[in-house]
């Protein structure tokens, strides 16, 4: 639907008068011209069958029943034919209309307004062509073919107006396709010529050769635009969803792809509310929403009983689809459509089996980096993150401080209390580094009752700081154990590259350094 434009609006409407105005004036004055009155009906109602089966070409509709509208021009003069062309596309187009309210208002205007100008265009077209080729003396075949250049040019200028008031682009009338359509109106015009003189000579029955053909090649015209816009329009989806699948596998981050995952799914069905929920013991409880503007997410909250199967609502257009995993149901998705595409609907199982296989590689890929104990980062994935920041402070001179904690007298903890004490302690000590680090940071897990902490863009004072506030908490923090309170507290070294000062220091160095820090804290500390 084009998008509203008042002098876009204004030109329409005002064609449109005009074209049925100005021809029905003629009429009055001067008479109209016809053949038999049933002999015009019929004629107008197969012009309305073959208008309603139109052929696309690109942008530009071809429709076999102006040659009815040549004919009559040809031979019962242009006021004949400008009425009938008008008569014919505006009741096609308000039966459009009519139709469209059931979807709404505005489409329904859209469809009466566009009527009313397709109508008056051909309306106008018929009686200007009709008017001043009349004032020129010529032959017969001279009088063809300029009629016909004229109807089309003045066709094409028309809508290039249209097309210029409503600010679309210009550039299809310079293609060959748009004007490849023009030139196949021109030869139907000219068989409304051959039409015209079996109709004269040899009576109505003789022209039902060139009736059925038209009828035929109409027909079979429009199942093969229909059937290739359908064609085009998977492909077009499948396309969509291929590249949403490659999007999909190319994130390993789980929390990342989940967001992904709403937003992917919202905007290729044409979403007004997306939920996907996730249920499962490796993966946790995750409810993600997404309304088109804002992603909310909750986790470990009520447990969600996906559904084993696709479940489609015509009436209330929604649709809910399992996610799988494996031989079961990892969770599934909620839509809530604005219409209901019967194409899109078809890639719905692909979606579902595709976005488990994607969440079970972030899965993997998680739990081949993180701790299973404390959710940090494993000490494989720091020494990987310490080398890849190393070279962009490197890059960059901007400095990179490192930061190694330990828990003091944790060994004796698990030798007095256990190792479920000992986890308790190490999860309380996570807890904090989780809520001081940035998004930018790196937390692990060293070994054992070991963390690091790696600080991009940041000097030594600024992490001086942060480890202050790290050692504070933990100073203030007692786990309660078996009804027993158990005081923490950890030591920490901390390491510093300024590649402007010291361009000599390594990724193991910087390690080193943190390290031997930390055992001199711990020594104080005893």
């Amino acid at each position: 639907m084009k998008k509203i434009s008042r002098a876009g609006i204004a030109y329409e409407l005002i064609i449109g008068i005009l074209g049925i105005s100005i021809p029905l004036y003629l009429a009055i004055k001067g008479g109209i011209v016809h053949p038999p009155v049933l002999h015009w009906i019929f004629f107008g109602i197969f012009a309305l069958w073959l208008a309603h089966t139109y052929i696309t070409f690109g942008n530009t509709i071809v429709s076999f029943e102006i040659l009815i509208y040549y004919f009559l021009f040809y031979k019962y003069g242009y006021v004949n034919a400008a009425i009938t062309a008008f008569a014919v596309i505006f009741l096609l187009w308000g039966y459009y209309s009519i139709r469209a309210l059931k979807v709404s208002g505005r489409e329904s205007f859209y469809y009466l307004k566009r009527g009313l100008f397709n109508a008056g265009s051909y309306g106008l077209i018929f009686t200007f062509t009709g008017w001043w080729v009349s004032h020129i003396k010529t032959n017969i075949d001279v009088f063809i073919g300029l009629t016909i250049v004229s109807l089309v040019l003045l066709n094409e200028l028309l809508i290039f107006i249209d097309t210029w008031l409503y600010g679309e682009d210009l550039k299809h009338f310079k293609t060959w396709n748009y004007w490849k359509s023009s030139f196949i109106e021109g030869v139907i015009y000219s068989v409304g010529v051959s039409f015209g003189d079996l109709y004269q000579y040899k009576g109505l029955l003789s022209t039902f050769p060139i009736l059925m053909v038209t009828l035929l090649l109409s027909y079979f015209g429009r199942s093969a635009n229909i059937t290739s816009q359908r064609l085009l329009k998977r492909l077009s989806y499948l396309r969509e969803m291929n590249r949403i699948l490659r999007i999909l596998s190319s994130i390993l981050d789980l929390d990342t792809l989940l967001e992904s995952i709403v937003k992917q799914t919202f905007r290729f069905f044409g979403a007004k509310f997306v939920t996907l929920c996730i249920s499962d013991e490796d993966v946790g409880i995750y409810r993600v929403y997404y309304d088109g503007e804002k992603v909310s997410t909750e986790k470990d909250g009520k447990p969600c009983i996906p559904h084993n199967s696709t479940i489609i609502s015509k009436e209330t257009k929604e649709i809910i689809f399992p996610i799988p995993k494996g031989g079961g149901v990892l969770g599934e998705m909620r839509l809530l459509l604005t219409e209901i595409d019967d194409e899109k609907i078809g890639f719905i199982d692909v979606l579902g089996k595709n976005i488990g296989i994607s969440i079970t590689n972030a899965l993997l890929h998680r739990m081949s980096i993180e701790d299973s104990l404390t959710g940090l980062y494993t000490r494989r994935f720091f020494d990987k993150r310490l080398r890849e920041e190393f070279n962009r402070s490197e890059r960059s001179g901007e400095p990179l401080s490192l930061l190694m904690f330990d828990l003091n007298d944790f060994k004796l903890l698990n030798d007095t209390y256990g190792h479920d004490a000992g986890d308790m302690a190490l999860i309380m000590f996570t807890g904090y580094l989780k809520k001081y680090t940035r998004t930018y940071d790196t937390a692990a897990r060293w070994g054992g009752d070991e963390f690091v902490v790696l600080l991009p863009r940041t000097n030594r004072s600024e992490a001086e700081a942060f480890m202050q506030r790290i050692l504070k908490e933990t100073r203030n923090t007692t786990i309660e154990f078996d009804g027993k309170k158990i005081k923490i507290s950890a030591s920490a070294g901390i390491a510093e590259y300024d590649p402007k000062s010291n361009p000599d220091m390594t990724p193991e160095k910087l390690i080193s350094i943190a390290d031997r820090n930390l055992l001199n804290s711990k020594k104080q500390n005893l």
